[in-house]
C-alpha cells in the first residue's frame, strides 16, 4: 500500500514529454472517439490520468484506487466534473454504473492470473452493456529496455509469466521504486476473454518523434487493449 510520501512522490510525475506520454496519446484518440458520459478511471492514483481524461472530452469522470493515501492526494487538485472514491466506498463500483472506463499502468502490479481475471471482471460489470474500456500495460519489450523516464532493473534469467521486476520510475522529486509483474500478452488475452471481455484488440504505440527519447521506437513501452463490456 502506497504512503502519503509516495503518493506525493507520484503527484510529481506529469505526462508531456515523458514515456508515458506514448500510452496517453492512444488514451487521448480513444476518448475522443467515445466522448461523453461518466467513465471510470480505475487505479487511478494521484489523478493524473482522471484529470487528462476528462480534459480530453469525458462528461464526468469517477477516479477509483486501491490507496487511501492516493485518493488524498488527487483530491488537492480538483477538477469541475472529477470525483474520486476507494474502491471499498459502497457503490463506487456498482453495476452498470459508467458508460465507459480507462485503466492505465494498472493491471502489472496484480501478481497473480486469477487476479488480472478477477479485476477484469469486476471493471466489466461496473459499467453499462457493451461500455467501451482502454486498457494500458507494459509491453513484453518493456523489462529489457531503457526509458526517458524509467528503467527496470536487469533480471538475471528471461522473465515468466507471473514474474516480478523492480522499476525504478524518474520524478522531479526523485525515483520511485515500484515492482510490477511480467505477464506475457497472451495471458492478458486469456484473462480478458475469461473475464467476459469482448472485441479485444491490441496495439504497441510509438513515439510521434524519436527525439529525446531512448529505447522507446525500438522496443514500444506499452501495448493498448480496447474492449467492450
Amino acid at each position: 500500500m502506497y504512503s502519503g510520501e509516495a503518493a506525493e512522490a507520484y503527484s510529481q510525475l506529469g505526462i508531456e514529454g515523458t514515456t508515458y506520454e506514448i500510452a496517453y496519446w492512444a488514451v487521448e484518440e480513444f476518448v475522443r472517439a467515445h466522448c461523453g458520459g461518466h467513465w471510470l478511471d480505475f487505479g487511478c492514483g494521484t489523478g493524473r490520468s482522471t484529470r487528462f481524461l476528462r480534459l480530453s472530452g469525458a462528461n464526468r469522470v469517477t477516479g477509483v484506487d486501491i490507496s487511501h493515501a492516493m485518493i488524498a492526494q488527487a483530491k488537492r487538485e480538483p477538477l469541475d466534473g472529477v470525483s474520486y472514491a476507494h474502491i471499498a466506498d459502497e457503490g463506487a463500483l456498482g453495476p452498470a454504473r459508467f458508460d465507459a472506463v480507462a485503466c492505465i499502468s494498472v493491471l502489472m502490479e496484480i501478481a497473480t492470473f486469477d487476479g488480472l481475471v478477477e479485476t477484469l471482471s469486476r471493471i466489466r460489470t461496473a459499467l453499462a452493456p457493451h461500455a467501451p474500456g482502454i486498457f494500458t500495460v507494459a509491453s513484453e519489450f518493456a523489462y529489457d529496455a531503457v526509458y526517458k523516464t524509467y528503467r527496470r532493473v536487469p533480471n538475471a534469467q528471461p522473465l515468466g509469466a507471473g514474474d516480478t521486476a523492480t522499476c525504478f520510475i524518474k520524478t522531479a522529486g526523485g525515483l520511485i521504486e515500484v515492482t510490477d509483474t511480467f505477464w506475457p500478452k497472451a495471458h492478458y488475452e486469456d484473462a480478458f476473454e475469461e473475464a467476459g471481455w469482448t472485441s479485444l484488440t491490441s496495439f504497441d504505440p510509438k513515439p510521434h518523434d524519436a527525439a529525446g527519447f531512448v529505447d522507446e521506437r525500438e522496443k514500444p513501452p506499452f501495448t493498448v487493449f480496447t474492449a467492450k463490456a
